[in-house]
Parts: structure tokens; C-alpha cells; sequence
């Protein structure tokens, strides 16, 4: 096309080859932003057809309530809004929003996209699976228009092939193309994406592509932060569906609103008397949760005890804890005493707990007894043998244990080995761990090794720490990791680090990223930092932005200090204006601190001031602090007190 635009613009010899060029480009630019190019973002009615998910709706829900609920704004909108308002400013933009299913990302995008001028237009794929459509709608793209990726991954994944690549290729050259600018991609990914995971296939992923999302990733967190659910708690009253979630879900309102409700027992308005027919204890401990919240516990208390009575063993310490809560204590524990009398052991664990509380431990000891003897309860053995000790009465409580593991409970061979070594015996405690083990309790290597790991036994509790590991146990292999990277052995630390880390540990995923960095390994850290980040390590964000400012990646840096110091994470404001200032780029870290104080976070005028007074600029540290003062900072206040009165001493 860029051929004929040419000759159409060329005119004749007569027209200079300087015009001819520019008027090309033109015609050019023209022509590809020109309708029928997507939809007039004006026009853009229908959400659902760029992916965002329907809310649920139930049989009793009022005509009149829209598809959606009402949004509720957070803390990663910023990030999108961000490349947003690049775009309407002039320049190119990518935004992938990143994260678990159901967590909103594709909502997330589409409030972003919402917030353009009239006249950009948007496009997306009528037919996702056409990789041909998506390739002619890159080439074609723009001034003001918005390309769609709803999971980008259908598109960037090496099992496509050369298309990938092409595509890869076509987002690089539409935001490079400052001819077309502004253009904005905007897609979403979920963390499940077989190109993330490396699941599922043969094909080598697309290190490109991988780079990209790594670049315009936006993390969308599991769980709404306390802010959010304020904000959730204010729109509720707009929506049914709003004040259903914010009862029953929580942090995690964005899945419960996003997920199929079709057959929920609570939205389905099941009667107490259906579900205790059924047995329906999902329905009877959320209708109890709804009954307690609304500030009718004694209701609620009859919905989780016959919750408990259908075999809901949470149900049982729901229902004592809110009788207790109550001041009703007897009742609670009369009600326990006929659970554990008709066999229930959750219900004399708990009535046991809540004697002992009560200061009623012999009748305490003897219904721990009897838990452990019904149901073989590990906590159960070690809460009576620990009230015996109390009352001085060890030898009692390591013959009835040992007596329990001649009985063939394997778990008394572990608490009678506890007992042994928190009374002094720990030969003996160790004795008896090892025959815990050879009774098929596993678990007991890894209390063994941390029994040694706390007496300073470090090479005979990395033993038991390797021996639990090679015997399955996985919660072994971040303290093992740990105690080995203590000892300076990194190399030996990282391999259980790393399979932790694939077992959702985040603190191992963090741990693995730090070695990486040390091993001067960035990639491999980016990596793991961003998996702990996704997973709720929000300290994991500063170390991204650091590694892109290694990098020399400022701009990709920046954005992730924004996002730390989102999370109120210590430091990032400085470290990020500290790069700026590195990079001599301080107009852009006044705009960058302006802008966040513009975002309403007061914090980075205080970071400013510091800045400035670090660096012996005191007038406009001054200026910085009052400001901050002014909004009721003191750490402010006491600095602009310091430098006034120096101020006034070297006037003196």
C-alpha cells in the first residue's frame, strides 16, 4: 500500500521529491487510521465482546441492574492509566495486564480504555483464532487507535510459529513508527499462559515475546488490598450482586463476581431447612457468615451447628467461638460435650480447648484424651501431654504417649520424642524420633532437624533436613535451603530454593531471585522476583525496578518503583528519584514526584525534600517540606523548622 500512496503523491515530476515524501507519509497515515479501522471508542457499548466477563446474575435479581457492576477502582488501574494518558499525549504505548484468572485484568483494561477522547477508535479480533486479522490490523494501525489483545499469549505463543514472531514484530513496528504515533496495544495475560509455564508443549517460547510481556506486564493482585475493599464497601449499596460479594468474598470479590452462579446455594436462596435436609453445609456456613455479619449471631450460631451436625468439622469451632464471643461458654461447651459423646473428635478437640482456656484442665486432659484416642489427633497429643507438663506431670504424659504408640497410633512416637527433647532428654527425643520414622511418620525428620537447627547442631539438622526432603517432604525444602545458604553453601541452597519456588512458596521464589542477582544471572532474578511478586510479595517490586535500572532501562524501571511505592514499599520514592538524578533527568523526577502527588500520595513530597537536602539544594528542599507540612507530615514539619532556623542564623 505504501507503494501506490507514493505514487499517488508524487504528482508528477514537477512536485518536489521532499513533498512528494511527505505527502506520502500522509496519505499513508491517513489511510490506515481512516473507517472502517475499528469502532469509535464513543461507540464501544458492549464489553463483553472484548472479552470482560458478564457478572453473575441470580432469579430474584432486578431487571433493571446493568451487565457489570459498578467498578471499583485500584491500585493497578494507575499503571494502565498511565500508558493511557501517554497515548492521548501523543506517544505509543503497550499495557499488558497480567495476572490470575478472574482477577479483572480484562475489566481493568477496558475502564482504562474508556477514559480516551471520542475520537480514537479501537479494534479487536472478530475471530481470535485468525492470526492473519490480527497481523493486517497491527500494519494498519494508526494516529488514535487502540489495537485489543485480549490474551495476547493466543497470538505471541511459540506454537504458532513464524506468526509469532511476525506479530511480535508488528507490535514493535507500530510503537516504533512515530508516522502512525499515537497507537496503543493493550492486552491481558493470565500467569496460567502455557508461553509462561513452558506446559503443554515441545516448542521453545519466543524469548521476544517473553521480553515484551516482561516490559508492559501490569501485575492484577489475587485479592483486593484494604483500600479497595473501602472502595467496595462504598459502591456496595448500588448493587446486589456488589453487597453479596462484599459479605461472602471479601478480598476475593473480583472472582466471586466474575465466576458462575448459576447453582450458588446463597444467590439460589436455599431454606435452612433444605440444606440441613441435604446436607448442604456449603449453603448453612455461608448463610451463617451472612447472619453473623449482619449482626444476628444467634441465628448464625444454629446455621454453623447444623453445619457441624452435617460434618463440617470448621463449622464446629465457628459455632464454640461465637457462643464463647457471646458470653455463652457453658452452652458452648454443653454442646461440644454432646458432639464428642456421639463419636465427633473435632468437637471434643475443640470443647478440650475451650476448657482449658477456661482454666478446666483435668477435664481438659481427659477430653484431649479421648480426641487423640477417637481420631488419632497429632494436636490432640501434644495439647494433653503439654497440660500434663504444666502440672509437673511429664512421666505421666510420655507413658500414656508411649502407650498410645504401642497402641499403634504412629503419631505418639513423634509427640512422645517431642516431649522428650523440650524436657532435656534429647538423645532419647532423638531416639524416638527415628522410631517415628520408621512408624511411616515423615513429618518427624523435619521437627527433628528443627530441634537441632534451634540446640546449633547445624550438620546433623541439614542431615535430617535432606533425609525428610528425599522422603517427600516438601514444606523441608525452604528450611533446608535456608540453614545451607546460612552456612555460605549458596550453590547447595539454590536447587531447593528453586523446587520450592515451583511449589507456590514465595519466600523461596524471593530467596532464588537474590541468588540469581548475586550470580550476576538478571534474567533468571527478573524472573523469579516477578513470580514472587505475582504471588503477593510486594518488596519483590523494588527489586524488579532495580534490575531494570541495572539494565539501563529507566523508563521499564520507573514504572516499577511506581508500583512499589503503590505498595507502600520503604524506599522506592528515593530510589527512584536517586536513578532520575543519576541519569540527569531531574525535570523528570519533579514531574515523576509531582505526578504522584497529583495521584494523591502525599509521601513524595517529603521524598523530594530529602532529595534536595541531601544533595545541599536547601531553598527548594524548603519549599518541598512545607508543602508536605502543610498536609500534616511532622518527619516534614521538624525539617522545615531545622532549615528555617538555619536559615535565619546565616542571616544573622
Amino acid at each position: 500500500m505504501a507503494s501506490v500512496l507514493a505514487r499517488m503523491a508524487g504528482g508528477g515530476a514537477a512536485v518536489a521529491a521532499g513533498e512528494a515524501a511527505l505527502r506520502a507519509r500522509n496519505l499513508w497515515i491517513a489511510a490506515a487510521a481512516e473507517p472502517p479501522y475499528g469502532h469509535a471508542v464513543a461507540d464501544l457499548l458492549d464489553p463483553i465482546a472484548l472479552g470482560v466477563r458478564p457478572t453473575f446474575a441470580f432469579p430474584d435479581m432486578p431487571d433493571t441492574l446493568p451487565t457489570l457492576t459498578p467498578y471499583v477502582d485500584r491500585l493497578h488501574d494507575r499503571a494502565l492509566l498511565d500508558v493511557v494518558r501517554l497515548g492521548v499525549g501523543g506517544h505509543s504505548g503497550i499495557v499488558i495486564a497480567r495476572g490470575a484468572p478472574s482477577t479483572g485484568k480484562t475489566r481493568s483494561c477496558w475502564e482504562a480504555v474508556r477514559s480516551l477522547p471520542a475520537d480514537w477508535r479501537l479494534w479487536y479480533p472478530a475471530n481470535p483464532s485468525d492470526t492473519g486479522q490480527v497481523l493486517q490490523a497491527l500494519a494498519g494501525a494508526g494516529p488514535r487507535t487502540v489495537v485489543w489483545l485480549d490474551r495476547i499469549d493466543r497470538y505471541l505463543d511459540a506454537v504458532q510459529g513464524v506468526t509469532a514472531q511476525r506479530i511480535h514484530d508488528e507490535i514493535r513496528q507500530a510503537l516504533s513508527d512515530t508516522r502512525r504515533a499515537p497507537v496503543l496495544v493493550i492486552g491481558t495475560v493470565s500467569d496460567s499462559a502455557r508461553m509462561l509455564t513452558g506446559e503443554g508443549g515441545e516448542e521453545l517460547p519466543n524469548a521476544a515475546a517473553l521480553m515484551l510481556i516482561e516490559e508492559a506486564g501490569v501485575n492484577v493482585p489475587n485479592s483486593l488490598t484494604g483500600s479497595e475493599l473501602l472502595g467496595l464497601a462504598a459502591l456496595a449499596h448500588r448493587d446486589p450482586r456488589l453487597s453479596l460479594a462484599q459479605a461472602t468474598a471479601k478480598e476475593t470479590a473480583v472472582q466471586f463476581l466474575a465466576s458462575n452462579h448459576g447453582a450458588h446455594p446463597v444467590v439460589n436462596a436455599y431454606s435452612f431447612h433444605t440444606a440441613v435436609t441435604t446436607g448442604d453445609t456449603d449453603t448453612l456456613v455461608v448463610g451463617a457468615r451472612l447472619l453473623h455479619e449482619t449482626g444476628r449471631p444467634r441465628e448464625a450460631v444454629a446455621w454453623y451447628q447444623a453445619a457441624a451436625e452435617a460434618g463440617d468439622s470448621q463449622a464446629v469451632r465457628s459455632a464454640a467461638s461465637l457462643l464463647s464471643e457471646s458470653g455463652d461458654l457453658a452452652e458452648a461447651i454443653s454442646w461440644l460435650r454432646e458432639r464428642a459423646d456421639a463419636g465427633d473428635t473435632h468437637a471434643a478437640l475443640e470443647a478440650a480447648r475451650q476448657l482449658e482456656h477456661d482454666g478446666q484442665d483435668e477435664e481438659a486432659i481427659t477430653l484431649y484424651q479421648r480426641a487423640a484416642q477417637t481420631g488419632g489427633k497429632s494436636q490432640a497429643l501434644r495439647s494433653a501431654a503439654a497440660v500434663l507438663r504444666r502440672h509437673g506431670r511429664a512421666p505421666e504424659a510420655l507413658a500414656w504417649l508411649q502407650g498410645r504408640a504401642r497402641d499403634g497410633d504412629e503419631k505418639a512416637h513423634r509427640e512422645a520424642a517431642h516431649l522428650r527433647w523440650t524436657t532435656g532428654d534429647r538423645e532419647g527425643g532423638l531416639r524416638s524420633y527415628e522410631e517415628a520414622v520408621a512408624a511411616g511418620d515423615t513429618t518427624a525428620l523435619r521437627e527433628a532437624a528443627e530441634h537441632l537447627q534451634a540446640a546449633d547442631r547445624i550438620e546433623e539438622a541439614i542431615d535430617w533436613y535432606r533425609r525428610a526432603v528425599r522422603g517427600g517432604d516438601k514444606v523441608a525444602l525452604r528450611p533446608l535451603a535456608d540453614l545451607l545458604k546460612a552456612e555460605g553453601d549458596l550453590d547447595g541452597a539454590l536447587p531447593y530454593y528453586l523446587r520450592a519456588a515451583e511449589l507456590s512458596d514465595v519466600l523461596a521464589m524471593h530467596q532464588a531471585a537474590a541468588l540469581y542477582r548475586l550470580g550476576k544471572q538478571p534474567a533468571r532474578a527478573l524472573h523469579w522476583y516477578r513470580e514472587a511478586s505475582r504471588h503477593g510479595d510486594d518488596s519483590a517490586l523494588l527489586h524488579i525496578a532495580a534490575l531494570h535500572q541495572e539494565a539501563e532501562r529507566i523508563d521499564t524501571a520507573l514504572t516499577w518503583y511506581a508500583r512499589a511505592a503503590d505498595s507502600r514499599i520503604r524506599d522506592a520514592y528515593r530510589e527512584a528519584v536517586w536513578m532520575l538524578w543519576d541519569a540527569g533527568r531531574l525535570d523528570d523526577a519533579y514531574a515523576w514526584l509531582e505526578g504522584r502527588v497529583d495521584n494523591g500520595d502525599r509521601r513524595a513530597l517529603r521524598e523530594m525534600g530529602d532529595l534536595l537536602r541531601e544533595v545541599g539544594r536547601l531553598p527548594e528542599a524548603l519549599a518541598w517540606y512545607r508543602r508536605s507540612a502543610a498536609l500534616g507530615s511532622k518527619y516534614s514539619g521538624r525539617h522545615v523548622a531545622r532549615l528555617e532556623a538555619r536559615s535565619g542564623a546565616r542571616s544573622a
